[in-house]
Protein backbone atom coordinates (compact mmCIF):
# COMPACT_ATOMS: atom_id res chain seq x y z
CA UNK A 1 0.00 0.00 0.00
CA UNK A 2 2.45 2.38 1.12
CA UNK A 3 4.58 1.64 -2.56
CA UNK A 4 1.26 2.90 -4.36
CA UNK A 5 0.77 5.88 -2.52
CA UNK A 6 4.02 6.64 -2.93
CA UNK A 7 3.62 5.83 -6.89
CA UNK A 8 0.27 8.31 -6.92
CA UNK A 9 1.95 11.26 -5.10
CA UNK A 10 4.98 11.21 -7.49
CA UNK A 11 2.91 10.91 -10.36
CA UNK A 12 0.71 14.24 -9.58
CA UNK A 13 3.53 15.65 -8.89
CA UNK A 14 5.99 14.39 -12.42
CA UNK A 15 8.58 13.40 -10.59
CA UNK A 16 10.42 10.56 -10.53
CA UNK A 17 10.46 7.69 -8.18
CA UNK A 18 14.81 8.13 -7.84
CA UNK A 19 14.70 11.99 -7.65
CA UNK A 20 15.90 13.16 -3.90
CA UNK A 21 12.19 14.55 -3.24
CA UNK A 22 10.42 11.30 -4.14
CA UNK A 23 12.85 9.78 -1.64
CA UNK A 24 11.64 12.16 1.02
CA UNK A 25 8.29 11.86 0.54
CA UNK A 26 8.88 8.19 1.17
CA UNK A 27 10.32 8.58 4.31
CA UNK A 28 7.14 10.87 4.90
CA UNK A 29 4.74 8.52 4.28
CA UNK A 30 6.41 5.68 5.95
CA UNK A 31 6.81 7.87 9.24
CA UNK A 32 2.94 9.02 8.67
CA UNK A 33 1.75 5.35 8.74
CA UNK A 34 4.41 4.24 11.54
CA UNK A 35 2.69 6.81 13.30
CA UNK A 36 -1.09 5.53 12.77
CA UNK A 37 -2.58 7.18 9.39
CA UNK A 38 -3.53 3.51 7.63
CA UNK A 39 -5.53 5.07 5.09
CA UNK A 40 -4.25 5.69 1.63
CA UNK A 41 -6.08 8.91 1.07
CA UNK A 42 -4.89 10.63 3.97
CA UNK A 43 -1.11 9.69 3.86
CA UNK A 44 -1.02 10.68 -0.05
CA UNK A 45 -3.04 14.24 1.12
CA UNK A 46 -0.47 14.41 4.09
CA UNK A 47 2.52 13.58 2.12
CA UNK A 48 1.73 16.48 -0.46
CA UNK A 49 2.06 18.94 2.04
CA UNK A 50 5.42 18.08 2.60
CA UNK A 51 6.67 19.11 -0.76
Amino acid sequence: MLSQVLDKVCDERGLLKTTPEAERIGAVIIQLYRQGVKDSGKLADLAKTYL
